[in-house]
């Protein structure tokens, strides 16, 4: 078995698919999250962005946005197929409002 959580992705719907949103402002520092999406190839760019009177530190990471239909792809492609998917650790049904997924994947040919 092979068990998978992720967050259900949702894609910056903002005009030209970029953002820039205060996260935290304190006596001494500003905590910032700059963002750029690409619909085409569904990789988001983010930058944690710390000003402080010590200097600028950025923490940028690279996303690529994958939905539970392209894990069950990718599962299939090595073989597995889904077994269960939930919305939390306690067996939640897995709904359209369901803002993760824990996805459960088998050997398809039904060997342990």
């Amino acid at each position: 078995m092979f068990v998978v959580e992720c967050r259900v992705p949702t894609a910056p719907a903002r005009p030209g698919h970029q953002y820039l949103d205060t996260e935290r402002v304190g006596l001494d520092h500003v905590d910032l999250d700059a963002g750029r999406y690409d619909p085409l190839t569904q990789v988001l760019d983010l930058n944690h962005i710390r000003i402080s009177s010590g200097g600028i530190r950025l923490s940028p990471i690279r996303l690529r946005l994958a939905h539970p239909p392209e894990f069950d792809l990718m599962a299939r492609i090595a073989g597995l197929r889904l077994r269960e998917r939930w919305g939390g650790w306690n067996g939640e049904p897995y709904t359209a409002a369901s803002w993760r997924h824990i996805s459960v994947y088998e050997r398809a040919d039904g060997t342990a």
